[in-house]
């Protein structure tokens, strides 16, 4: 599969660059003795004149040659940058997979932060209810034992630990429901 991918490839090299050749396009060649050429199909121009005709076969070869291997170095140049390119957008899209996980993450984070803190919080509220309502019952043992309560203030205070124990008892289901 490689291969024929390889195959592939070079037959489409081979394409491009006869079409560019018998194409309409001028390129500039310099040749190994310095002289600059112009190219066009199978016409040769140096300094404003055609010379095809006053290079022997294998000048042109050489100036055909020069220039193939400049079109396969720009090919092989966009190739790379092509390939350059496209690993550029595929660590693009890494970078904003990787920014998007963290940024799940640090939401993760504050909702936990957030559940501790109301958790916390819980927690504070039932330990006050519960030392309101210690504290409560210890006044009235206090003063009924000293015997400054009436019937109704008994059943008065009753119903105000009643209430306490009431505030207990929610603050400790809220907590509770936290684990």
């Amino acid at each position: 599969m490689k291969n024929q991918k390889m195959n592939f490839k070079y037959f489409l090299t081979l394409i491009v660059f006869a079409s560019i050749l018998s194409c309409g396009t001028t390129h500039t060649v310099i040749s190994d003795d310095g002289t600059v050429y112009e190219v066009k199909g199978d016409t040769f121009v140096t300094n404003g004149k055609d010379v095809t005709e006053t290079l022997s076969n294998d000048e042109k070869s050489a100036i055909k040659s020069n220039l193939e291997a400049r079109l396969k170095r720009q090919e092989i140049a966009e190739n790379q940058r092509e390939e350059l390119e496209d690993q550029q957008k595929e660590l693009q899209k890494i970078q904003d997979k990787a920014l998007q996980k963290q940024q799940e993450l640090e939401d993760k984070q504050k909702e936990i932060e957030a559940k501790l803190k109301e958790k916390d919080d819980a927690r504070k509220e039932f330990l006050k209810a519960k030392d309101q309502l210690k504290s409560k019952k210890n006044r009235f043992n206090r003063l009924k034992d000293k015997g400054k309560l009436s019937p109704n203030d008994i059943e008065d205070w009753e119903n105000r630990l009643k209430r306490y124990q009431d505030d207990v008892d929610e603050a400790e289901k809220k907590l509770n429901s936290f684990d």
